[in-house]
């Protein structure tokens, strides 16, 4: 401890406690985070990887809907100390309820590919009718009063 007074009821700023260091090297690691070897295996492959939910890939006969499937690591990449490090025996690596995933990379390619072509045809949608809308309110043709079911004016 110092011998510096606390004036004003505040400790001089050599004695508080320091925050956490950013400068160590695991601060910022995840636990979802995949070895570099492991990256390096998928990545030479031709895959790519993400995690997805091990209970329902398991009760879907192993069967993910885009494709997914478990990533088995080869054995010169398999530890002694696996169940440790969240590996399981048959190779597969697990996060809790969450198991690494990998496909082959142009499977992603044409996913990505197919997601951006349905958002590209429903803003032309969007935008069609919303210059429909705007060119019948500029005629006049925008009526205000509508009718239910019954046909009686609201």
């Amino acid at each position: 401890m110092s011998n510096k007074p606390v004036t004003g009821g505040k400790k001089h700023i050599s004695e508080k406690p320091s925050g956490p260091n950013l400068n160590t090297p695991d601060f910022f690691r995840n636990r979802l985070q995949v070895s570099p070897e492991v990256l390096e295996d998928i990545k030479s492959r031709g895959l790519e990887h993400r995690w997805i939910n091990a209970s329902e890939f398991h009760a879907n006969d192993n069967q993910h809907q885009w494709g997914w499937q478990a990533y088995k690591r080869p054995e010169s990449l398999q530890s002694t100390q696996a169940a440790v490090l969240g590996n399981s025996p048959d190779g597969t690596i697990r996060r809790k309820e969450l198991i690494l995933a990998v496909r082959p990379k142009e499977w992603g390619d044409a996913h990505r590919s197919s997601i951006a072509q349905t958002q590209r045809r429903l803003n032309n949608y969007k935008k069609a009718s919303a210059q429909e809308i705007q060119g019948m309110a500029k005629n006049g043709r925008l009526s205000t009063n509508f009718t239910d079911d019954s046909g009686d004016e609201s």
